[in-house]
């Protein structure tokens, strides 16, 4: 049960010598407002962290869409392949490969996560594909 001002106020004002400079500190500091960290709206098709808009590419986007669906469960690498390339983006020269899904999953971190080299929502499976934890 959070604490609210009102009835945090008198009893730390008492136990902190009548200071109301530290109480303020106190209260602000208890006192938050509930939030989601991570949001993703599929038909605005917009992603949020701490309410901050993320701007990300339609195929960044479409993998990340994919990995909150099955959030908290591996994704494979072939599985994210297929679900966010058409085999007619394989034509010619130029084929989709894991290590163009592991550049995209490398951007993605770049602009929703806070430390990229350690990452907190896309987490990598080694040999196996990539997770999302959100909180």
């Amino acid at each position: 049960m959070p604490w609210f001002p009102a009835v945090l106020y008198p009893a730390a004002f008492s136990a902190l010598g009548n200071d109301p400079g530290v109480v303020l500190r106190f209260v602000t500091q208890t006192v938050m407002s509930p939030r989601k960290v991570f949001v993703i709206d599929t038909k605005k098709r917009e992603v949020r962290i701490n309410g901050d808009l993320k701007e990300l590419t339609a195929k960044k986007f479409d993998l990340l869409a994919h990995l909150h669906q099955h959030k908290g469960v591996v994704c494979s690498k072939e599985e994210l392949l297929e679900s966010s390339w058409s085999g007619a983006e394989a034509v010619g020269d130029y084929a989709i490969t894991t290590n163009n899904l592991q550049q995209h999953i490398r951007n993605i971190r770049k602009k929703i996560e806070q430390d990229p080299h350690n990452p907190k929502f896309i987490v990598t499976k080694p040999s196996v594909g990539y997770m999302l934890n959100v909180y």
